[in-house]
């Protein structure tokens, strides 16, 4: 997971959350052993731009380079787009993942080839802080854990809970979440289901499900 120190307000006029990676000059380091001709245009890419941290030293560094900052958040791309305003012109936005990057890279009118990708894999705090998000269980919030909020095609996790067989809850629980319990958290949301007529909507509905089985495990042990 990324480290993140994250700087927000919500008051009106107020500067946008601001991401400070860690090894951030390394990351830059990397990127420039690359770089073997300075006299012809730079392209980069920063696949998972988050608010831009990444992005903001790549284009410091690089004065004359492009960038393609590409994120599959749209709330968390316009942040990125706000903090880098000052690079206007230098800097393209593309809302994806940067498993389609030959799509980002033409819509961009980036060439096919460039100078240096970087792709910081790990979670953003902005999205386990914001309890809209349905993210995290620390704060109650509607069971969504969309990255992308805005395309009603992607399925929430509330559609996942709600209609996945016991088999395909255990497989997600176990594969992904290194779970052991994951057949017995399986089996309890589905007898919710199918017994009680529950309906899971809220990271507090499933919270308390899951809650229910693990202290019952811990105290027969």
């Amino acid at each position: 997971m990324t480290l993140l120190r994250l700087r927000s307000s919500t008051a009106e006029g107020a500067q946008p959350p601001v991401h400070i990676p860690v090894l951030l000059q390394e990351t830059v380091t990397a990127l420039s052993r690359n770089v073997s001709d300075v006299s012809k245009p730079l392209y980069f890419v920063d696949g998972t731009a988050g608010f831009g941290g990444h992005s903001r030293a790549i284009l410091q560094r690089f004065s004359d380079a492009r960038l393609l900052c590409i994120d599959c958040d749209p709330e968390v791309l316009s942040i990125a787009q706000a903090n880098l305003s000052e690079f206007h012109g230098r800097v393209s936005f593309q809302n994806g993942s940067y498993a389609d990057l030959a799509k980002h890279l033409e819509a961009a009118r980036f060439p096919d080839e460039v100078d240096g990708i970087l792709v910081d894999l790990g979670a953003n705090s902005f999205h386990f802080d914001a309890a809209r998000r349905g993210f995290s269980v620390l704060n109650d919030g509607p069971l969504d854990m969309r990255f992308n909020q805005l395309d009603a095609s992607l399925s929430t996790a509330a559609d996942a809970v709600n209609s996945l067989s016991e088999v395909q809850l255990t497989k997600i629980f176990r594969d992904y979440g290194e779970e052991r319990l994951a057949k017995e958290f399986a089996k309890a949301i589905v007898r919710e289901r199918e017994e009680k007529g529950k309906v899971f909507e809220t990271t507090k509905d499933l919270r308390e499900c899951i809650e229910r089985i693990a202290n019952m495990r811990c105290g027969s042990t």
